[in-house]
């Protein structure tokens, strides 16, 4: 298959191009592409493209997909999936198939505050979380997510930055400054994993594989580690019952951590390949499995307009 990957200059396409580098993938042809300029061993062809912002991001893969008589393409950034998800509606990349849920499901996923209410009603374990335009003052926001919580954009485009906050210790001035349109959680100071989940086509079993972060707070420096599938069971059940509750297929990603009381709860949820997906290869592996059969795999919207 000739395969397209946006964003291989991100850790999750290296991640995909590494698993692309090994020798059992070497009848595919891979096409990456990314904002700025890259090279790499498992390319046959890099290209430049805009960022998901710019108008001319779909007229410029659409491009892209003709020339290269694109099967596939894989996105692997998060702000991307929406406007993917709506192009492959629209049928812009045919006869290329996009490996992104469907427009509304992924609408949910890259909005963390649905994220959380959805998951709330299904029942998946999260933390407690809340907005601040629902609190007048720091001491009802302790009410709502305690002593010590973290702040997050709402919706999932450009970096995360998150970072930890106090509020019982926050002046009024500093509560101004804490802004709308963001999420807020309860902070949960324990282990920390990143499991993988892919749902596949029809009846077919998932596959899932946790992967536990160790270290410090800085995600490029931190060793990972994959855990037998005996190990931390709840952790990758969490994680599949949550890609579940928000109607995802395909490659997922799911951050989890444990509350202090040791209950592991879903920060996020990501409908696409993580940073981490070298490690579970198996993941890979299935979705080019399901691909290559051309079995009618939900994965894409586009795959309706065969």
């Amino acid at each position: 298959m000739n395969i397209l990957i946006t964003g291989v200059h991100g850790p999750a396409g290296e991640a995909l191009l590494a698993q692309f580098a090994e020798t059992r993938h070497s009848h595919h042809r891979i096409i990456g592409v990314d904002t700025e300029p890259v090279d790499h061993p498992a390319l046959h062809a890099a290209e430049q493209v805009p960022a998901a912002s710019e108008a001319d991001m779909i007229d410029r893969l659409s491009d892209l997909v003709r020339r290269h008589d694109v099967d596939v393409i894989i996105p692997t950034v998060q702000e991307e999936l929406p406007v993917l998800a709506r192009a492959a509606r629209e049928c812009r990349f045919y006869p290329a198939r996009v490996v992104v849920p469907e427009p509304a499901d992924v609408e949910v996923s890259c909005d963390r505050y649905r994220t959380m209410l959805l998951l709330e009603e299904s029942w998946v374990p999260i933390p407690r979380f809340t907005r601040p335009e629902f609190h007048q003052d720091p001491a009802t926001m302790v009410e709502a997510v305690g002593d010590r919580a973290v702040i997050q954009p709402r919706e999932c485009r450009g970096p995360r930055r998150v970072r930890e906050i106090h509020p019982g210790l926050m002046a009024e001035s500093e509560w101004a400054d804490v802004g709308e349109n963001v999420l807020l959680q309860e902070f949960a100071p324990g282990q920390e994993f990143a499991p993988m989940v892919y749902l596949p086509p029809g009846d077919k079993p998932p596959t899932v594989v946790v992967v536990e972060k160790l270290g410090g707070e800085d995600d490029s420096r931190r060793e990972v580690q994959r855990l037998p599938a005996d190990e931390h069971p709840e952790v990758g059940r969490i994680a599949l019952g949550a890609a579940r509750a928000l109607g995802l297929r395909g490659p997922v990603d799911v951050s989890l951590r444990c509350l202090a009381d040791g209950r592991p709860v879903v920060l996020s949820v990501n409908a696409r390949f993580g940073a981490h997906s070298a490690l579970a290869p198996e993941i890979l592996d299935a979705l080019l499995e399901d691909l290559t059969a051309d079995l009618e795999p939900g994965l894409s919207p586009d795959l309706g307009c065969r």
